[in-house]
């Protein structure tokens, strides 16, 4: 007895559901690419006001920590 193999064949519904289901996967990622962002964003103002302040300067030069990564510094910050 020979079988024929089962092929499912899409039909639209299936297309829509998964455009729909691919669709709240993108959106789901844009929210948290856009939370991320304003994490950043608030991340590097709060360094920025802390590289202003000339005691803080002062204390990570006292402990040696005189590199910074390049993304938290604003331009023109030299702790040396």
């Amino acid at each position: 007895m020979i079988r024929k193999a089962f092929c499912e064949i899409p039909i639209p519904e299936t297309w829509v559901r998964d455009y729909q289901r691919r669709t709240s996967e993108q959106e789901l990622l844009v929210s948290r690419a856009s939370q991320i962002r304003e994490k950043l964003l608030l991340l590097k103002s709060s360094m920025n006001a802390l590289f202003a302040d000339k005691h803080f300067l002062t204390l990570l030069r006292a402990e040696d920590l005189q590199q910074v990564p390049d993304g938290l510094t604003s331009d023109g910050i030299e702790l040396r």
